[in-house]
């Protein structure tokens, strides 16, 4: 049985890397190989790569060793994070006659060979020590191809942090502990949903004969298999009150952003699923606002995916265009999406994002100075603010978003907001974003448009203002200053 063909979806985050080397090494891990700048520098300096930002301790764990070039070793490392950087020994000799070639640079080892023939350990290269590579390299490992290449895409992007933020500090990991629970959530839960909606995709493209027979894949097809078979007995079903749910703005709304959600992947703005966006639905008796689902790629997102969400009470229920009930579920910081809508009445639109500069001072926990007096004009301000980190989907987090963005918080012991709104409005009324230490940065404005200058702003702002601080640092090392 042939394994997926998995490259022209992870193409879709960026060009692959030339030497990138692709392995199913059990019934559902699959495990890749490459060599990347940033990583390759940290092996170099002897720096391990630590979780200072949510997506990389979710997706990967509390921190990245570095281990020599040894099947055992890597192995054991991956028992606890999945990745590790692989220190290789120049003199081993290398022999690749046995590589199996697929799709020109990238090589495949199928399913079959790799559980059948049992070649292959953990480190996804044959026992006898043939195949062995010349030079430092990555290993990531996910339930499937994909999964793992998202990995290699954050793990590349936290090494780049993690060098930048030499220029303000450095990083200020998250507690080790707390690292490691966001791991066991990802697992649990988003690992088999994306796992789960990829499948699908092959399974509805008729090509589920290629979906690899492992136990766990063969649980998730039969569960596609249902939810396909209960959305078409549902059409008999259709409520007359979704005559207002499924009105021409909404279906507007949601193909906007089908086509921002596609934007952000190609500004690298968001990697796999990490990163959300949100619009207010106005016109209606109860206020609504549509956000993106949990767990499911961007790239395969559909208008019909968007979840439909009663911001006060957090009540939602997604159909498609025939009014079939669906199974996903809203974004986990839904409620921060809701708190933001419910302190701030001119936000129409609202984008989340790990993107690579801000993520930088989200990980070092400083706040951003704006430097470029257009870039300010386009943030609405010279700080942007940073909130103080908690986890995701918490009512504190969501608090603490309130706050630096300058929206108001409603307090239970008042007899209305309008006192404590009185308060905010003239201090802090209008910021257009802020960043989220140790996570990422949030942009709101009137729509989606507004919301992605705004985040595209203050990403070209962070940018400028860590250049400039390398820029003195070199100036420092070298005794120009």
């Amino acid at each position: 049985m042939s394994a997926i063909d998995y490259t022209e979806k992870m193409k879709k985050l960026g060009p692959l890397p030339e030497d990138m080397r692709i392995f199913w090494v059990g019934e559902n891990v699959a495990r890749i190989e490459a060599r990347m700048p940033y990583c390759l520098q940290c092996i170099n300096e002897g720096r391990e790569i630590v979780a200072a930002l949510e997506d990389f301790a979710q997706i990967i764990g509390p921190r990245v060793r570095i281990v020599d070039e040894d099947d055992l070793d890597i192995a054991k490392a991956l028992t606890t994070s999945a990745a590790v950087l692989v220190r290789v020994d120049e003199k081993l000799t290398v022999d690749t006659s046995q590589a199996v070639t697929a799709d020109g640079s990238i090589v495949i080892a199928p399913v079959d060979n790799a559980i059948q023939a049992a070649s292959l350990p953990l480190s996804g290269r044959p026992r006898d020590g043939k195949a062995r590579r010349e030079q430092d390299y990555v290993v990531t490992t996910g339930r499937d191809p994909y999964e793992a290449y998202v990995a290699l895409t954050v793990l590349e992007k936290a090494a780049e942090v993690q060098i930048l933020a030499d220029a303000l500090g450095g990083v200020r990991p998250i507690p080790e502990r707390t690292a490691r629970k966001l791991r066991q959530n990802y697992l649990s839960k988003y690992s088999k949903a994306g796992r789960k909606r990829r499948d699908q995709e092959f399974i509805e493209s008729g090509e589920s004969d290629y979906i690899n027979d492992g136990i766990e894949s063969k649980e998730i097809a039969q569960e596609v298999t249902e939810d396909l078979e209960a959305a078409e007995s549902n059409k008999a079903s259709i409520d007359a009150s979704l005559d207002a749910e499924f009105l021409l703005e909404e279906f507007k709304q949601r193909g906007s952003m089908v086509s921002f959600g596609k934007k952000l992947i190609e500004k690298k703005m968001v990697q796999g699923t990490w990163g959300n966006l949100s619009v207010r639905l106005d016109g209606s008796e109860e206020d609504y606002m549509l956000v993106t689902p949990t767990g499911l790629d961007y790239d395969s997102l559909g208008p019909e995916d968007m979840v439909k969400v009663e911001i006060e009470t957090g009540r939602y229920e997604r159909r498609d265009s025939d009014g079939n009930k669906k199974p996903n579920k809203p974004t986990t910081e839904m409620n921060l999406h809701a708190g933001i809508y419910k302190s701030r009445p001119d936000v129409g639109a609202i984008i989340h994002t790990h993107s690579k500069y801000c993520s930088v001072f989200a990980a070092c926990n400083m706040p951003l100075e704006v430097i470029d007096t257009y870039l300010a004009e386009e943030v609405a301000a010279d700080i942007v603010h940073i909130a103080d980190y908690a986890p995701s989907g918490s009512d504190e987090l969501n608090a603490n978003v309130v706050k630096a963005l300058g929206g108001y918080i409603k307090d239970e012991d008042m007899e209305s907001v309008d006192e404590l709104h009185a308060v905010f409005t003239g201090m802090f009324y209008g910021r257009k974003g802020c960043l989220i230490a140790n996570h990422g940065m949030v942009a709101v404005a009137a729509d989606l448009d507004g919301a992605l200058e705004v985040a595209e702003a203050m990403e070209e702002a962070a940018r400028k203002l860590i250049n400039q601080r390398l820029t003195r640092l070199v100036e420092k090392k070298e005794g120009r200053s």
